[in-house]
């Protein structure tokens, strides 16, 4: 039912108080969170991956940055200066618990 405020001067409707909105720190149980590496989401598999390939897909980006900085340093020899998008290296590890996500 509606109350009417005399400090707005107004009808207004009581509201549940809906806690903090924020992460939290600790993982349920307030326990510390249990992170596990995991791929990207953009990433798509055709199979259940373990750690291994995982870790081998981390190190497929890394050389492949490593290969478009070869190819920068040698079109700026050149003369030729090239934007290219960069992949960003971090490492994407979520809860197994709660599911949060974290980047490193």
């Amino acid at each position: 039912m509606k109350e009417y405020n005399r400090e707005l001067k107004r009808w207004v409707e009581p509201s549940e108080d809906t806690g903090s909105l924020k992460k939290r720190e600790l993982c349920k149980g307030k326990k510390p969170h249990s992170f596990q590496l995991a791929l990207p989401e953009h990433v798509k598999t055709t199979r259940e991956l373990t750690l291994e390939d995982i870790n081998e897909y981390y190190e497929s980006e890394k050389r492949i940055k490593n290969y478009y900085e070869i190819e920068k340093e040698l079109l700026l020899s050149h003369g030729i200066q090239c934007f290219r998008g960069w992949f960003t290296g971090h490492r994407l590890f979520i809860c197994s618990v709660c599911g949060k996500k974290e980047y490193e």
